[in-house]
């Protein structure tokens, strides 16, 4: 089962109040109106910057060559998306040109972009998972738990055997990924169980600006 997901696919949502909660700004901020006519303007220019793409496949368990660093999976499904490299190009020439409020926003936009587009793709399959009686327990990202950070190279090795990337998509010898507005991740499967519909973030041991949960909520329609 090898998917690729293109643009057309997508639904271009981006968590507002998840952005501003890790920018750590609210109403009563000084900065709170030049960071929400910038969120505005970047929100329409992040639009025509990404070149989003979703891979993922799933293998049963006997041939996953890793296996014993996971626990209670049937079946193991990963995934890599990536939103091109334009938008990474574009923050590093803020961060040049001196607009630094810009560049950090825009790079808490691409990443809260890249949630959303994880959980639309765990729906996406679970779905399909679903009509054949079979559900993700869990997601595990490469650097979580027990996988370590390299093993983001094995899920882009395999990938890359299809011959589908639109772009390349490389990784260094840190096992860094290029573009660097990309993810991968493990998805553990089981038969008759009910898929979960989203990134568990109370199971993810990241140090992540996005795990807590917002509790300044913001207008999104200022």
């Amino acid at each position: 089962m090898f998917h690729l997901l293109t643009k057309m696919s997508l639904n271009y949502q981006i968590d507002k109040d998840r952005v501003y909660h890790a920018m750590q700004c609210h109403k009563q901020n000084p900065a709170y109106h030049r960071i929400n006519a910038a969120y505005k303007e970047l929100y329409i220019k992040l639009k025509d910057l990404v070149l989003p793409v979703y891979f993922f496949d799933i293998i049963p368990k006997d041939v996953v060559p890793f296996q014993g660093l996971l626990d209670d999976f049937q079946y193991l499904g990963y995934s890599l998306i990536s939103i091109g490299s334009s938008p990474s190009d574009a923050i590093h020439n803020f961060f040049t040109e001196d607009e630094y409020l810009k560049g950090l926003l825009l790079d808490y936009m691409c990443d809260a972009l890249l949630f959303n587009y994880s959980d639309q793709l765990i729906a996406y399959i679970g779905s399909h998972l679903g009509c054949d009686s079979k559900g993700i327990t869990k997601t595990v990202g490469p650097g979580d738990d027990t996988i370590p950070l390299s093993y983001h190279t094995w899920i882009i090795e395999r990938l890359a055997q299809k011959n589908v990337f639109p772009y390349p998509i490389t990784f260094n010898k840190s096992s860094v990924i290029s573009p660097p507005k990309s993810l991968t991740a493990f998805y553990l499967i089981q038969k008759n169980t009910t898929s979960i519909s989203r990134h568990q973030c109370q199971q993810c041991t990241e140090n992540c600006l996005f795990r807590d949960h917002i509790k300044d909520q913001i207008d999104s329609n200022d």
